[in-house]
């Protein structure tokens, strides 16, 4: 139903990790891919996440590319004016220890800056370089459609109100009438605007200056690009989603919302039932933990994913959950036999009287049989279980 799924640097309005997206998007689409970019990176190491995260790539949960790129808004003053660009930067290394010309050497370089231990930096690329593959994000034509976007007046004004919102400065100090963006040619652009960043930079010390008004535009840019190619619905950063959101509006006048199915799951276990991203953003349950439940949902996902998109998930998990399969038709002695009269005899031959213990639990086996391939029962089990905070079944 909800396809596949794209995501990187998944960050909360904190800047911090936001895992519950992450783990709540391996539980609803079929398939879940993970940029592992610069900022992907530092979010999961400085979260501790990775070896979870190399866990869920063991057992195929997820997969993952590394790239060395990012976007960033270059600026530079040329005869006096200073002068922008969006574009791609990549890590290159550094004087001591020379150039990195190899996506995995640049993998290495960055885990040995966010892990004091070098030994614990060099396992976690070893583990790294066995799952994910390496592929570049160099496309700044993707990047560069960001100054196209800010030289609309309107979407350029709401974006620097947001920017400097999330730097902490109050809506009620910023205040502005002009702000204008003047094409330069090559994707370069000046700013001219009457923003006092002369007192800002000094009451709210995240401010630097105009640099800290669209960096988010070109991020945004490289998001829909790259989920267009992969054909996936997208999870990122939550201040660059709205930037995407607002880019998609002006392009095609909508955006679909993949958020409505996940609700209508967690509804049909009771209305005031929290998220998947909810557990385990509070901390009340952990990503190992998610890791368990994960692994018996996989005849829960493949029924969601095989669901018409325009059905009621509700309706039809109602309908899944009073209908009668195959089995429960059969009359009890006919499926004991059909199912079990050979495991006996077998057994028979190998343990003499062992059948008989076959004949006490096959009516339980055969109540397992006919129920637990259904989708209700994950959802008022397992998942119940996770997000009521009980021990899983």
């Amino acid at each position: 139903m909800l396809g596949n799924c794209l995501i990187r640097t998944p960050m909360k309005g904190d800047n911090s990790l936001d895992l519950g997206a992450l783990c709540e998007a391996l539980l609803f689409f079929s398939k879940t891919h993970v940029i592992l970019d610069q900022g992907t990176l530092a979010l999961f190491a400085n979260a501790g996440f990775l070896d979870d995260f190399i866990e869920m790539l063991k057992r195929g949960h997820v997969t993952a590319s590394y790239a060395p790129e990012t976007p960033a808004l270059f600026t530079k003053t040329e005869g006096g004016l200073r002068e922008h660009l969006f574009t791609i930067i990549r890590t290159v290394g550094s004087e001591q220890g020379g150039p990195l010309k190899r996506s995995p050497d640049a993998l290495l370089y960055q885990l040995e800056k966010h892990f004091a231990d070098k030994g614990k930096a060099r396992a976690h690329h070893r583990q790294l370089c066995k799952f994910v593959s390496f592929k570049s994000l160099d496309n700044g034509k993707a990047v560069a459609k960001a100054a196209d976007d800010i030289a609309d007046p309107r979407f350029a004004s709401e974006i620097a109100r947001m920017s400097l919102l999330q730097l902490g400065v109050p809506a009620n100090e910023i205040m502005f009438s002009r702000l204008t963006v003047f094409p330069l040619g090559d994707g370069r652009f000046a700013l001219d605007t009457d923003i006092d960043f002369a007192s800002l930079t000094k009451k709210y010390p995240n401010v630097t200056g105009p640099n800290d008004l669209f960096p988010g535009v070109g991020d945004a840019r490289l998001d829909i690009f790259m989920a267009a190619e992969h054909n996936a619905a997208f999870i990122g950063n939550s201040a660059n989603q709205r930037i995407v959101e607002m880019v998609l509006s002006k392009a095609i006048g909508a955006q679909a919302n993949s958020r409505d199915v996940p609700r209508d799951i967690y509804d049909f276990i009771s209305l005031d039932t929290p998220s998947v991203r909810e557990a385990i953003n509070s901390g009340e349950r952990t990503a190992r933990e998610f890791i368990d439940l994960l692994g018996s949902a996989d005849s829960f996902k493949k029924w969601l994913n095989a669901q018409n998109p325009d059905k009621d998930l509700i309706q039809e998990m109602l309908r899944e959950k009073t209908s009668v399969g195959w089995l429960e038709k059969l009359p009890a002695k006919a499926a004991r036999f059909g199912i079990f009269s050979g495991a006996g005899y077998f057994a028979d031959i190998v343990a003499p009287g062992s059948s008989t213990i076959l004949g006490a639990v096959d009516g339980f086996l055969i109540d397992r049989l006919a129920k637990k391939w259904r989708p209700h029962f994950f959802v008022e089990n397992k998942l119940r279980g996770f997000l009521d905070n009980n021990r899983l079944n």
